[in-house]
């Protein structure tokens, strides 16, 4: 618990550092800074979005388990993704 504490305390100063004024801006920023915290990702990415004021209950599972639908250059989906 204390580490999540942590992980969400730094992403909020980077974001506020850097004006980061959307989660994956903010993602960008701030995942190599709490990548030293030896936690699973799912936490990363729930400091993250608990930083940015996105509850995780809107989270995709794609986004929790950081695999994506989507290409990421054209925005196009992916064949082997299923309908969320």
């Amino acid at each position: 618990m204390r580490s999540f504490n942590e992980m969400t305390n730094v992403c909020i100063r980077i974001g506020l550092a850097d004006d980061a004024s959307t989660r994956m801006h903010l993602t960008y920023l701030a995942y190599h800074d709490i990548a030293k915290f030896h936690v699973t990702s799912y936490y990363k990415v729930c400091a993250i979005s608990k930083a940015a004021g996105i509850p995780v209950i809107h989270l995709t599972k794609s986004e929790t388990r950081g695999t994506s639908s989507y290409c990421y250059r054209c925005g196009a989906r992916l064949q082997g993704a299923a309908r969320e």
